[in-house]
């Protein structure tokens, strides 16, 4: 029987916080476990995984109770966790066993009904000891994966602990295989917090309504997930969501999602986080306004991150940074504490506005084209939801300008596109205006809910 106000045994959570093992932990659309639960599970899947320890490991990671207790036990036991995605092929692993000598991959179930299912791999086991570490291989939309190691520390430190955030409700948005959705998963559980998880593939309805159900007081998501939830779930729905914070991050945060948010929940505080697996938690804005204070680079910040622009690029020097890179990955580590983030800025009146990233940009003919400046001035008109601007391919110029739109609904297409033609030729250079326009149900995004350029 469980000792009310007991410490868990959880190590993802605060050593010096008491939380009653009856308390619901993780809610789902199927399932609630509750920190006791997932407590005594982790126990048992220390002793069914003991012989594991101190290995390199594959864990296909989803966020439930089961999940939790998974990789609390393989954190226990000293492994070098590598996080994984749940809908990953066999193929997929069984690459990313051969090409990082993992030992075994822990599969978690899809439905939550079974117990994690172990895949020995082949690798000898002398050649997969390492030390204790979770390693999270980058999203990036373009080239192989990187594989950057953290610990728990590191990847705790950026969290807070505050009585704000005690037993509060947070919203995973986030993959959480990846650092942004690891990083919602500590805040939430540090501070005995309840983790509501949709299920994997969840319609933006059925996220909509678990939250509503669920009583969620704080979500973390990219702009581009949280354009869908706008576009697509029930505003009925959306509105009766207490939330009492919403945090964007993992890609560029423009002024008209803001404003969105902003007028469908008036009472929330907005939060712009810049984070990435590499280097950590940089900086957070919270005045509602795109991009961040230029005086954020006269000085480091009090978590030890300093910034600089160099070439029109922002380098970040962070004491929330990686280990290091796994060195199977082939990936050479960072040659100096100043790290170029491939984010490209332009600091104007006091602030500094990201222009994309910089293997983002179209080359029409030798002209640079920031997408993510024809992206704005596009939706600066009425009638546009959503909106991706990529390069098309051109014998003659090289590249062209592209653009797919989410049309609001109400709005004709033949209208709004003559309207953009106008619009374009008006605010932008020739060269600069997308030569193809096409209208989409959805914008394509990667697993991890960032538009694709490429």
């Amino acid at each position: 029987m469980h000792n009310r106000n007991r410490r868990t045994d959880m190590t993802l959570h605060h050593p010096r916080l008491q939380v009653d093992p009856h308390q619901p932990m993780v809610v789902t659309a199927d399932r609630t476990y509750t920190w006791g639960q997932v407590d005594d599970m982790a126990a048992q899947y220390r002793v069914k995984f003991n012989h594991l320890s101190k290995q390199r490991i594959g864990l296909t990671f989803h966020a439930d109770g089961n999940g939790l207790a998974t990789l609390s036990a393989l954190q226990a036991l000293g492994c070098n966790i590598f996080l994984l995605p749940l809908d990953a092929s066999d193929d997929y692993l069984q690459d990313v066993a051969t090409r990082f000598e993992l030992t075994a991959i822990v599969k978690l179930p899809l439905d939550q009904s079974h117990e994690p299912e172990l895949i020995l791999t082949g690798v000898d086991a002398s050649k997969s000891q390492a030390e204790s570490g979770i390693t999270i291989l980058t999203s990036g939309t373009t080239g192989t994966p990187k594989a950057a190691r953290h610990t728990l520390e590191s990847l705790s430190k950026p969290t807070r602990v505050h009585e704000s955030f005690l037993q509060t409700k947070w919203l995973l948005c986030y993959r959480p295989n990846l650092y942004a959705g690891l990083q919602v998963i500590l805040q939430c559980l540090v501070n005995g917090g309840q983790l509501v998880v949709p299920n994997h593939g969840a319609s933006p309805e059925q996220v909509a309504q678990l939250s509503a159900d669920a009583g969620v007081q704080y979500a973390s998501a990219t702009p581009s997930y949280w354009r869908w939830l706008l576009t697509f779930a029930p505003k009925s729905i959306l509105s009766t969501i207490p939330f009492k914070q919403i945090t964007l991050g993992g890609e560029i945060v423009d002024q008209h999602i803001l404003s969105r948010l902003d007028a469908l929940f008036p009472d929330a505080r907005l939060v712009h986080i810049y984070a990435t697996t590499e280097l950590g938690r940089c900086f957070s804005v919270t005045d509602k306004q795109a991009g961040f204070p230029s005086k954020f680079l006269d000085k480091p910040s009090p978590d030890g991150v300093a910034m600089k622009i160099e070439n029109g690029e922002l380098m970040v020097k962070s004491a929330n940074a990686m280990l290091n890179y796994d060195p199977r990955c082939g990936q050479k580590a960072m040659q100096s504490d100043w790290c170029a983030t491939g984010d490209l800025v332009k600091e104007e009146n006091g602030r500094c506005y990201f222009m994309g990233r910089r293997h983002d940009m179209i080359n029409v003919g030798g002209n640079k084209v920031s997408p993510v400046k024809v992206e704005e001035t596009m939706m600066q008109l009425d009638g546009i939801d959503d909106i991706r601007v990529y390069a098309r391919k051109s014998s003659i110029m090289g590249q062209l300008v592209a653009c797919d739109i989410v049309a609001a609904t109400g709005f004709d297409q033949a209208q709004l596109r003559q309207h953009l033609k106008a619009h374009c030729a008006e605010h932008l250079n020739d060269y600069e205006t997308p030569q193809l326009i096409k209208f989409v149900q959805t914008i394509q995004t990667s697993a991890a809910m960032k538009k694709v350029r490429h």
